[in-house]
Parts: structure tokens; C-alpha cells; sequence
């Protein structure tokens, strides 16, 4: 709805070129129908790497810890995490935020 998948992906590109970073993305939206496609899509455009669900780790938090453990591995600058888009009165989808707070 208001872009922020796309403006993740330019982020990204902007770090990587403009600040010299290593950067990961990662794709914790695992509610709306292609967004982790999206996201690896404009990972791919940034030339970044794309942290995404597998058969092991399918909820939004579970992708955040495995994208954090990627991140420290890896020696990544900079992880952006894509959530899905939430409306405070959505209890599920809020309550997977808090849950992915507290898995930081």
C-alpha cells in the first residue's frame, strides 16, 4: 500500500553504492501474497542479498532470527527488515511485532 517495499530496495541500493555498505534484506513478510518475492526482487535490482523464509523458518520472527544470525556470519553493515504493513486494531498482526521486538 504506501511503498515500503520499494523503498527498502532503493535503501539498500543507496547504502551499498552511495555509503559502501554490505547490506541484507530481509523478508519477514510473510502475510501478503508475494511480498517476499518483491522483496527479492528489488534485492536483486540493489544487488544485495535476500534473507527469505524456508521450510524451516516460515513466520515473520523465525525469519528475523535466522536473518540476524546471517547478518552477524556474514559481516553484514547494515539488515533491513521488511514486515508486513499493520493497522493497530489487527491484534495478530500486532502481536507478531511485538513478538519479532522481542526476538532482538
Amino acid at each position: 500500500g504506501m511503498g515500503k517495499t520499494t523503498t527498502i530496495g532503493k535503501l539498500a541500493a543507496r547504502l551499498r553504492i552511495e555509503g559502501g555498505q554490505k547490506v541484507l534484506v530481509a523478508a519477514c513478510d510473510t502475510f501478503r501474497a508475494g511480498a517476499v518475492e518483491q522483496l527479492e526482487m528489488w534485492a536483486d535490482r540493489a544487488e544485495v542479498d535476500c534473507y527469505s523464509p524456508n521450510e524451516q523458518q516460515k513466520t515473520p520472527s523465525a525469519v528475523l532470527y535466522g536473518s540476524l544470525d546471517r547478518a552477524l556470519a556474514g559481516n553484514y553493515d547494515t539488515l533491513i527488515v521488511d514486515t508486513s504493513g499493520r493497522l493497530s486494531n489487527n491484534d495478530a498482526l500486532t502481536a507478531e511485532l511485538a513478538k519479532m521486538k522481542r526476538v532482538i
